[in-house]
């Protein structure tokens, strides 16, 4: 028995011919698909942690001074009073009294979106903030709103550094008659 020579013209004649081709062009599309498609992968990781590293290194100087205060127990003076209620007709003076609270302590405040709700330990009044200033003052305007009367808790607050300025997002809750 003698055996077809391996020629071109073989090739695309006979249907055996086609099917190794066939073979020859997937395998060789594979061989260069699969390691690119790792290299797509690894870039995105990479954006994604030069990402991080970049948020890390600019709340580096925050995280430090966090830890100072802590360490240093700068809220042991800080005494907790039994917050009184709030009056109805008072409740549209907050956000003119945030705004100058945050005027004092040398910060923008940029937005106040106060709502008042009935949770089933009573009516609360709470007040979204956005501000903008330096680190510190963000400390001294917490401190001052803790202060009011009719402050109750903070909840989700969040501290972040966008455009070389600290900005402090969080909601306080203050009781309503």
């Amino acid at each position: 028995m003698r055996l077809p020579s391996l020629s071109v013209k073989w090739l695309f004649s006979s249907g055996s011919g086609v099917i190794i081709l066939l073979i020859i062009v997937v395998a060789v599309g594979l061989h260069i698909a699969i390691p690119l498609r790792e290299h797509m992968r690894l870039q995105e990781e990479l954006t994604r942690l030069r990402n991080e590293l970049d948020t890390a290194n600019q709340l580096a100087p925050l995280h430090l001074s966090l830890k100072r205060m802590i360490a240093q127990d700068e809220w042991k003076d800080f005494t907790r009073v039994v917050p009184q209620f709030i009056a109805r007709q008072e409740i549209i003076r907050v956000p003119s009294m945030l705004v100058d609270l945050a005027e004092t302590q040398g910060v923008a405040l940029i937005s106040v979106n106060p709502a008042v709700e009935t949770t089933p330990r009573g009516r609360r009044l709470y007040v979204d903030l956005e501000v903008l200033g330096e680190f510190g003052a963000l400390q001294q305007l917490l401190l001052a709103i803790a202060d009011l009367p009719y402050f109750e808790t903070y909840s989700e607050i969040g501290l972040s550094r966008e455009d070389a300025q600290d900005v402090l997002r969080g909601r306080c809750v203050m009781l309503v008659e």
